[in-house]
């Protein structure tokens, strides 16, 4: 199971609560995953206050550095898959 408030069942419902994303939030700030954390599509006022509280005594992920490439620094961060903030480009796209 992933956190993921917008992620629809099988039906089509978004149901999973602000208390459910939390904890799943809350096993990934454990061990000590976490560089980034927020919201998309059906995360609530009540989803992002739950994820705060839980991750609020955990620190990010350290840091490692940069990649270097032909066009500069690349930051990466993690998740279901990878994210690239590249110094060339003023667009991210995310999710």
């Amino acid at each position: 199971m992933h956190p993921n408030a917008g992620l629809p069942d099988a039906s089509g419902e978004y149901t999973q609560t602000a208390e459910q994303m939390a904890d799943i939030v809350r096993e990934y700030a454990e061990s000590g995953w976490l560089n980034i954390i927020g919201g998309c599509c059906g995360t609530t006022p009540q989803h992002m206050s739950a994820i705060a509280e839980v991750v609020a005594d955990f620190a990010p992920r350290e840091y490692s550095g940069p990649e270097s490439t032909q066009a500069g620094d690349v930051m990466k961060l993690s998740g279901l898959g990878p994210l690239k903030l590249r110094p060339d480009s003023l667009f991210v796209n995310v999710g």
